[in-house]
């Protein structure tokens, strides 16, 4: 009796890996879902594995740090409140906390005090600092920050957020620190008071009341490009666009060597994007950001040597800076040059250690070189970082490839567990059918494959799987209907089109799997899949000279170390 497709996976049938389209499987409402709940330990687990595979993300470092907090443990709570307060200042705004019993900006206060009472006053302002970002209304964080400068005989600063304490509490003239600082009035407002509490709102997610601070600083004083730029921004998140267009034109009118406003409109105007871009480049041609956005534009464009060239710009400037490493990993892979790839995504581990995602995307790579055992221990380090279902797959489909069929079981079975938003299911289903034939447990695999049939009923290979069980079980009837149905789904991707040649190939009818990767290729010519699949068919049945000429078609056409 014929091998069940199996054998297929190892002499035909290569997977499509990339990493462009790697989708991740976290929620992160599942994450706040627990912290609803009081369920604080599986929160900081959840939140753990988040900030592994986002470490730049500001929300997921604030809820693990809101998450620590609730289990008393202020070290670990601290570490990553300032991270979501770094990185927001940066990238993001903080999103504001769920429904819990403390207001955020209590959490942030309860730490800047137990630092301001232990005499560390640089990590309590910081902590202050977070306050006023989530709650600008908090004028007990502006109090605290003017008893720490006093502390600190910085009495100009001291005075100067006493004052703006005094604007949301007047009580503060009767304290011993006004009489110190001989304050006894309530100070008029000004446009950087204004401007400020604009920010302050704004990143509180508070927009129409930061629009209206901006506004009174703009009118105050209209020599200022940043207050335009920061009315810009409120205008442009309220869906306001073209007053955000408008204010971000005034800003670079006032000053046309000040980037933010050129990459603000840059996403606001698409067509005009790589134009802005490149004005902003102009005017602060220092700045990692604007290169790390413009190479995100030729990303999008699939114009990835241009964007390589600008990623490896904001890397010039900041040999740090964790994204442009990732991005530059990502442009190589599409290229096929896994070997610059790979380097990248080492660098990047560098700078990253925590990110499970980073072993990860090194695994792909290394199955895109055909370095499979190479591949199981980065999956396997991946793992120890986070449990993720794509992981396991990744690692099951290894350990098929290897024989070793209840390992794979094992992880598949895993993979399905933790897939709770059912991405991989079918393919999960598939992979699980053939291991319990490999397994020799035949009516397991028919439940599976028929499972993963009825998911994805128009998969050519799961159909082609179920016929070949239902053969080996002389159910020719059964066999036939699902082979019969393979054949006749039309292909309608790449992958679809190696599936079908693969099945021809199965059949020992070589000439027409080798006619169907022509069609695919006639139709997807830019497809490196199907030109190495043509190369391992030519291969395969010992055509030298045809498998010569694919082989230098791949090397001029796409590039590659391996």
């Amino acid at each position: 009796m014929k091998k069940v497709l199996i054998t297929l996976l190892l002499l035909f049938l290569c997977p499509l890996y990339s990493l462009k389209a790697v989708a991740s499987n976290w929620n992160i409402q599942d994450g706040i879902k627990l912290i609803d709940e009081k369920k604080y330990s599986d929160a900081v687990r959840f939140f753990e594995g988040y900030v592994g595979s986002y470490p730049n993300d500001a929300d997921g470092h604030y809820y693990l740090g809101l998450s620590y907090k609730s289990l008393q443990n202020l070290r670990k709570s601290s570490y990553h409140l300032r991270k979501s307060y770094e990185l927001a200042g940066v990238t993001q705004d903080i999103v504001i906390a769920p429904n819990t019993s403390d207001l955020p900006d209590d959490d942030y206060m309860d730490i800047a005090q137990m630092y301001y009472e232990d005499g560390d006053y640089k990590q309590a302002l910081a902590y202050v600092d977070m306050t006023e970002k989530i709650n600008p209304d908090n004028h007990f964080a502006n109090y605290l920050k003017a008893q720490i400068y006093y502390k600190q005989k910085n009495m100009a600063a001291s005075k100067q957020y006493l004052n703006k304490a005094l604007y949301g509490n007047p009580e503060y003239l009767k304290t011993d620190l006004a009489k110190a600082l001989e304050v006894i009035t309530i100070p008029p407002y000004d446009a950087d008071y204004y401007n400020s509490k604009g920010l302050e709102y704004y990143y509180g997610a508070n927009l129409s009341q930061a629009k209206v601070y901006f506004e009174k600083a703009v009118n105050m004083d209209k020599k200022r490009p940043d207050f335009y730029n920061n009315l810009g921004l409120a205008c442009a998140r309220l869906g306001e666009t073209d007053a955000a267009k408008s204010n971000f034109k005034k800003a670079i009118f006032l000053n046309r060597r000040f980037a933010a406003p050129y990459m603000n409109l840059a996403k606001l105007e698409p067509k005009a994007a790589e134009s802005y871009l490149k004005q902003a480049v102009k005017a602060n041609p220092n700045n990692q950001f604007v290169y790390y956005e413009l190479g995100n534009f030729y990303f999008d464009k699939n114009d990835y040597q241009s964007a390589i060239r600008e990623y490896q710009n904001a890397i010039t400037i900041d040999t740090k800076y964790f994204e442009p490493y990732f991005a530059l990993a990502v442009c190589y892979s599409e290229l096929g040059d896994y070997k610059n790839a790979m380097a990248n995504v080492r660098k990047a581990s560098e700078l990253n250690n925590k990110s499970p995602e980073l072993p990860y995307y090194l695994a792909k790579l290394c199955l895109l070189a055909h370095r499979p055992d190479e591949a199981m221990e980065y999956l396997k380090e991946a793992l120890k970082k986070g449990e993720n279902p794509v992981y396991y797959l990744e690692l099951g489909k290894i350990y098929f490839s290897k024989e070793d069929y209840t390992s794979a079981q094992n992880c598949f079975q895993k993979a399905l567990m933790l897939d709770i938003k059912l991405e991989n299911e079918a393919e999960l289903y598939n992979y699980l059918g053939l291991c319990d034939y490999k397994n020799h447990d035949v009516e397991s695999s028919v439940y599976n494959l028929q499972k993963a049939v009825s998911l994805e009923p128009k998969n050519i290979m799961y159909n082609y799987n179920l016929s070949r069980v239902y053969k080996s079980r002389k159910n020719n009837t059964a066999a036939e209907k699902f082979q019969t149905a393979a054949l006749t789904i039309t292909p309608k991707s790449p992958q679809d089109y190696l599936d079908l040649a693969t099945v021809y190939f199965d059949l020992n009818n070589p000439s027409v799997a080798s006619k169907k990767l022509d069609e695919g290729i006639s139709r997807f010519p830019k497809s490196r899949l199907l030109y190495e699949a043509k190369l391992r068919f030519f291969n395969s049945i010992g055509d030298e000279k045809s498998a010569n000429i694919v082989r230098e078609y791949i090397k001029a056409n796409f590039t590659s170390a391996f």
